[in-house]
């Protein structure tokens, strides 16, 4: 099984572009708003759109894979999207599409508003996760998409308002994650971090896509690959990540 996790920069040929990378599932931040009708060759009725915000949309995309969506309670998420699916093999995988929505900054106090960032964003996962388990038994899910952070971040490199040098809670929510029993997907196969946004005022590689996975599917994994030609070619600036799992 393919999966995608891409920040389309709302560009409407990225989705022929996205087509040709041949996903079983793909899962689409800020992608450009194709509308799902029965003439469309793209997508069908196996896609799922969720809008958050104006001109933003988060997409799940299922070209080849029959997926049933799965509607969180809007008291608690209005930026995931979730979709469950199964394998040949009868195995139901659970497929989350992040979006690290930066309104969520927009707090009067601004001394504040970054510790309740992450507060909201680290809450919003922890409920989804615990909603799927709960409700659905879920128990293979991978968790992907800009999440507009990274550890890095922690550090400061270059300079930002966004970050005080020496803070620890970028660090602290990516521990989060792997202590609610997921692994780094693209840490199997690159020890460093790799590209995956490149920012118009900043040659800094950053990496603020991830994709996480639960420990079964996580020994599937085949391979996996940050595709740097899509931000040298200006497609977008955030790179796709591509994995190979064997389910």
């Amino acid at each position: 099984m393919r999966v995608i996790s891409w920040n389309m920069k709302n560009k409407k040929s990225n989705w022929t572009f996205l087509a040709g990378l041949s996903p079983d599932i793909a899962l689409i931040q800020e992608a450009y708003n194709l509308n799902i009708t029965p003439n469309n060759r793209l997508i069908n009725d196996f896609t799922h759109k969720l809008k958050v915000k104006n001109k933003v949309n988060n997409f799940i995309y299922s070209p080849k894979n029959e997926s049933e969506r799965i509607c969180f309670p809007k008291e608690f998420n209005n930026d995931f999207i979730c979709v469950k699916t199964t394998t040949k093999n009868k195995n139901e995988i659970f497929v989350l599409s992040i979006y690290g929505n930066l309104d969520w900054h927009k707090f009067p106090n601004s001394e504040t508003k970054l510790k309740k960032w992450f507060t909201i964003f680290a809450g919003q996962i922890a409920i989804t996760i615990t909603f799927l388990k709960n409700e659905y038994n879920a128990k293979n899910i991978i968790i992907a998409g800009d999440f507009n952070c990274e550890r890095r971040m922690d550090n400061n490199p270059t300079s930002t308002k966004f970050m005080k040098n020496g803070e620890r809670i970028n660090n602290l929510l990516f521990d989060f994650i792997l202590a609610m029993g997921f692994k780094n997907c693209v840490r199997k196969y690159y020890s460093e971090p790799q590209r995956t946004h490149k920012h118009v005022r900043s040659s800094y590689m950053w990496e603020l896509d991830h994709m996480f996975c639960t420990s079964k599917l996580y020994d599937s994994l085949e391979n996996i690959t940050v595709l740097d030609s899509v931000i040298q070619n200006k497609l977008s600036d955030h790179n796709p990540i591509i994995a190979n799992f064997r389910v």
